[in-house]
């Protein structure tokens, strides 16, 4: 067994050096990181950059940041769990599980075609806000060419508090791979993908044996759950591929919007049975704000594709799209399915389709 407790940075691997712990002999590693003090900058746990590499091989792997002692310039400096930069890799493989737990900021994070990957049975990523500031977290995060690859033989569960779920983001490319994969926020979409770079669109894939399941700040609604954030968020390019033998849930709005690129924008989601149950708004959807006749109104919609170059595609023997709108807040609006400008929205399979308040 290795078990290591550590002030600041945990590993740091820096200008081509290579970093390995562990073999498939190894029970157990478990990394902690912590604070000494309130003048701690940042804590990392995993740190490689300019062409290094790390890589762990155990039974099991976890990791775990905690700010015991809330730094007191925390909105200048952020939490690593890992950060891979500048063409590193790190590399996690353990037969029974991989745990990583973060206090604030970033789970996992790899940019600037640097890779981060994970084998094992199951995987758990968990970012809480311990700040109470209006500081955004985020559970994956894949920026400028980066990667990022999980793979479970069970589960992948991945929880964000205040923040973003899943990010891929200018050219980057994320690939959730497992038997059921769980992606939930409290505040903030649950997948999050935008921006063509260097020749490559930003690319985001859940692909489960069993089931996907995608939750954007949910909360019960005359008994029902729906999610007030999106699900689903493809702009500029961005790509999302969710696929499923069985269900794809998705508690949240399914959002694509070109915007001002022509590289394609996409979210398609494939499996037996689809659920989108929403109670997001659309931010100026179908540009209703500049009329001034709708310019007080809100837009709740499950399925909501704007512009020629976007798309959402559906298809399953199942399809259920719901919205939910309070009756009494007259100037909500509710539209479950909208594609607006060009876009493109194709449902394939037997479809039901509901909302809260038919008369609005």
């Amino acid at each position: 067994d290795t078990g290591l407790t550590i002030f600041g940075i945990g590993i740091n691997s820096v200008r081509g050096s290579h970093v390995e712990i562990g073999n498939v002999d190894s029970s157990a590693t478990v990394l902690t990181v912590e604070n000494k003090d309130e003048n701690t900058a940042r804590l990392q746990g995993i740190y490689a950059q300019d062409s290094s590499k790390v890589s762990i091989t155990s039974d099991e792997i976890g990791l775990n940041i905690l700010e015991t002692i809330k730094r007191k310039d925390f909105l200048n400096y952020e939490n690593y769990g890992i950060y891979a930069t500048n063409n590193s890799i790190v590399d996690f493989n353990a037969k029974t599980g991989i745990g990583i737990y973060v206090e604030n900021d970033y789970g996992i994070r790899a940019d600037y075609s640097s890779t981060v990957s994970f084998d094992s049975d199951k995987i758990a990523l968990t970012v809480v806000d311990t700040t109470n500031s209006s500081k955004k977290n985020y559970g994956i995060y894949a920026y400028a060419n980066g990667v990022i690859d999980l793979n479970a033989d069970s589960d992948i569960n991945i929880y964000t508090e205040n923040g973003l779920g899943v990010s891929s983001l200018f050219g980057a490319t994320v690939s959730l791979n497992a038997n059921n994969n769980y992606i939930e926020t409290t505040l903030g979409k649950a997948l999050n993908v935008q921006n063509y770079w260097q020749n490559m669109s930003a690319v985001l894939s859940l692909n489960a044996l069993d089931s996907n399941y995608i939750t954007a700040k949910a909360e019960t609604l005359n008994g029902k759950l729906f999610g007030k954030d999106f699900a689903a968020y493809a702009s500029n390019s961005g790509s999302i591929s969710i696929n499923a033998k069985n269900d794809n849930q998705l508690l949240g709005a399914v959002y694509s919007n070109s915007g001002t690129d022509t590289h394609g924008t996409s979210v398609s989601i494939k499996g037996n049975r689809n659920i989108v149950a929403s109670n997001t708004v659309i931010s100026n959807a179908g540009a209703l704000q500049s009329d001034p006749n709708f310019s007080k109104n809100r837009v709740i919609s499950a399925l909501y594709a704007q512009g020629e170059d976007s798309s959402i595609t559906l298809s399953a023997n199942e399809n259920y799209l719901s919205t939910f709108a309070d009756s009494s807040v007259h100037t909500d609006l509710e539209r479950v399915v909208w594609a607006y400008d060009g876009a493109d929205i194709n449902i394939d399979g037997f479809t039901s389709i509901t909302t809260d308040s038919y008369e609005k």
